[in-house]
């Protein structure tokens, strides 16, 4: 159900063509490792790579 939601939306607004490169920012919070699963799961039928970086997230610090 979500793969489809968001396949739907990357075609309604064109946001990825065949053979882009996308770079998925990932924290290893749930919310960045569903993106990077779910666009793990579309690079073939959508035809685009996926590059990973990895960042720390300060919100948590911040909000101490």
């Amino acid at each position: 159900m979500l793969k489809q939601k968001v396949l739907e939306t990357i075609k309604k607004y064109n946001m990825i063509e065949s053979g882009d490169m996308v770079i998925i920012g990932v924290s290893g919070g749930p919310d960045s490792i569903c993106l990077l699963h779910v666009l793990n799961e579309l690079k073939e039928e959508l035809n685009f790579k996926i590059c990973v970086r990895t960042f720390k997230s300060y919100a948590k610090r911040r909000s101490k």
